[in-house]
């Protein structure tokens, strides 16, 4: 039998910080940055900004290291059953996450959005990491009729 959506087993990170327009984000996996840029929210709105974000791109991790961002994050995080990683990884070099994501000159031209960047590439080499499935409800077994 085919599995049309089988578990997801690299890690994907969703990096968020406080922008002055809103969420700056960014997405990375192992291989490649998936995206980036800033989603434009206010205060009143940021869970439900993070949320859409999350079931947008579908990450296995949230990492942030702004305390003023980390009790919202934390709520929605709980609320999808996420884990949070608490961002206290060593940062690579701009220069050394040039190296590995080599899109990153393309989909983070500013200092804000390359930091989110490299915040998310510190969680992918560093975090401990969940694998999670596409369809995560559970499903009862089939009984036998005897």
């Amino acid at each position: 039998m085919t599995i049309l959506r089988p578990p997801r087993r690299e890690p994907r990170s969703l990096a968020l910080a406080i922008h002055p327009k809103g969420l700056a984000f960014a997405v990375c996996d192992p291989w490649e940055l998936r995206s980036s840029g800033i989603q434009r929210c206010r205060k009143p709105t940021r869970k439900l900004a993070i949320r859409r974000m999350i079931r947008r791109e579908k990450p296995t991790l949230l990492t942030t290291r702004d305390p003023k961002l980390l009790p919202v994050v934390r709520d929605v995080a709980s609320a999808l059953r996420l884990p949070i990683d608490d961002g206290h990884h060593p940062l690579p070099s701009s220069d050394t996450a040039r190296d590995l994501l080599p899109e990153m000159a393309h989909l983070a031209p500013t200092r804000s959005l390359r930091h989110v960047v490299r915040l998310a590439v510190s969680s992918v080499l560093h975090a401990e990491h969940i694998s999670r499935p596409y369809a995560s409800r559970d499903r009862p077994a089939l009984r036998r009729a005897d």
